[in-house]
């Protein structure tokens, strides 16, 4: 799911299609936001994202829950306005996810608050249910 997209050329599956010729952009203004509901437990390692420079999120809140809602932030990290992958490690006990992701772009480089992502990767290892206590 994303907060919103600029039009049909930029949608959000582009954000995990592993094609660098597309891409999701955002609408205007702040904050953008773009979430991930994950098939199995894990717990989060690192993100890589690839943004168009100009238009980067220069603010990025990952955040977890259960039940995509009621987030609870977990790590906050700050990229750099370029083109480049950049990779980022995501540490501490926060970092598990039962259920969902969200990535939240309060601040962007850009004078409207879009923000162009060509490339996301959100890393991590599966981990046993806590609900169920079977190995996913």
């Amino acid at each position: 799911r994303a907060s919103s997209t600029l039009d049909r050329g930029s949608h959000r599956k582009h954000l995990i299609d592993r094609n660098t010729d597309t891409c999701w952009a955002s609408a205007n203004g702040s904050p953008q936001w773009v979430s991930f509901t994950l098939p199995k437990p894990a717990l989060l390692k690192t993100l890589s994202l690839t943004f168009q420079g100009g238009f980067v999120a220069t603010e990025v809140i990952i955040s977890t829950s259960s039940t995509s809602s009621n987030w609870k932030p977990v790590a906050t990290i700050y990229p750099q306005d370029n083109n480049f992958r950049q990779t980022f490690k995501i540490e501490g006990e926060g970092a598990r996810v039962e259920g969902a992701v969200r990535l939240e772009f309060p601040k962007s480089s850009d004078f409207f608050g879009r923000v162009v992502v060509y490339d996301l990767d959100l890393l991590g290892d599966s981990v046993e249910s806590e609900e169920d206590g079977i190995e996913s």
